[in-house]
């Protein structure tokens, strides 16, 4: 990490009057929610991306616990998936997405996600949850925000930059509204929040030694290291307010905690034998009270706030391996079905 302070004092040399900080951090006043979670909920402070590489290969870690990739790149290679596991298993599981789900990146996934029953959008989740018993809501639920990289209209809430944090608490707001407004459901349910990787931030935590080898037949260089930390928290009636979780974690965790839940104590060998906790261990109380849960903090002034939309633009030229990812997905649903394509994405389909 020595860069960012090599960065810093040439930038200073150059500019002695600059004394931009090389770290700083956000107050609750400037991400309110993620600071009514954290008060109320559990935050782990050695949670770490599970490979020292970017956003594609962190993400098949957190829903395969393998990647068959180390830099991104588009199309995504076919690979078991979370979604494939719980298919096998009969586990019920929906994705909510705001904009493009990230596996229509993965191409066999394009024909399912426009049939719109494991894959909706966003906006469907309250009626979904209200009309629904607890036994009818799927077992294991996916929210994705609206990506930065992927076409959309408006702004981004996912917190990448140049993305303004207020997106991003607006949709963990919604999130946590949706579930906690209903007792029956909330009762049940445990929320992960976390993110792929770092976005090239400073952290004066190093990443901790964790060998990743490729998976058979797959031919790149044995990792030798996580990737950085990166904000995680759990947001359930089975955690105490305040928990502060100091063992380490990483995207793995997540399907550890699925493979203790649904799959009789293992989800595969590779998860299982990563030298890892799962999110399992993060859970503090056995038999919630069943009180309300807590309400966040009035918001209407916080949320008021106009943002700027940013990111990638629909018939803009792609600027990185993900937009052009997201495109090259959004051009092949339009291809091999614009009816159902415009049906579900209308504001994608629209001439620019």
């Amino acid at each position: 990490m020595n860069g960012f302070v090599e960065n810093y004092a040439s930038v200073c040399s150059v500019n002695p009057g600059d004394q931009s900080p090389v770290m700083s951090y956000y107050t609750a006043d400037e991400c309110p929610v993620t600071g009514f979670l954290a008060d109320n909920f559990a935050i782990c402070d050695r949670w770490f991306c599970s490979l020292p590489a970017g956003t594609q290969p962190n993400r098949l870690m957190a829903m395969s616990g393998y990647s068959n990739i180390d830099v991104n790149t588009f199309p995504l290679p076919r690979q078991h998936l979370v979604y494939d596991w719980l298919n096998e298993r009969k586990i019920s599981w929906r994705v909510y997405h705001q904009v493009l789900p990230f596996f229509s990146m993965m191409t066999h996934w394009i024909p399912e996600i426009l049939d719109d029953d494991h894959f909706r959008r966003f906006d469907r989740l309250d009626n979904d949850l209200m009309q629904s018993l607890p036994e009818e809501v799927p077992n294991v639920l996916f929210m994705e925000p609206t990506y930065s990289d992927a076409p959309h209209i408006g702004p981004s809430n996912d917190d990448h930059p140049p993305t303004p944090v207020k997106g991003g608490q607006e949709f963990l707001l919604q999130v946590y509204k949706a579930f906690s407004s209903h007792p029956d459901i909330w009762a049940g349910t445990v929320m992960i929040i976390t993110y792929d990787e770092h976005g090239g931030f400073f952290d004066h935590v190093p990443p901790i030694p964790l060998i990743t080898q490729p998976p058979q037949g797959v031919n790149y260089p044995v990792f030798e290291s996580s990737g950085v930390r990166v904000p995680a928290l759990i947001v359930s009636p089975f955690v105490k307010a305040k928990t502060v979780f100091h063992d380490v974690l990483d995207h793995t965790s997540i399907l550890k905690f699925i493979g203790q839940v649904f799959g009789g104590g293992s989800y595969s060998p590779e998860v299982d034998q990563r030298p890892v906790g799962s999110v399992l261990d993060v859970l503090n109380v056995q038999a919630p009270a069943p009180t309300p849960p807590p309400a966040p903090p009035p918001l209407d002034a916080y949320l008021a706030q106009a943002i700027e939309p940013a990111g990638y633009i629909p018939g803009k030229q792609p600027y990185n391996e993900l937009t052009a990812g997201f495109k090259d997905a959004l051009d092949k649903m339009k291809t091999r079905s614009p009816e159902k394509t415009t049906a579900k994405f209308p504001e994608l389909t629209e001439d620019f």
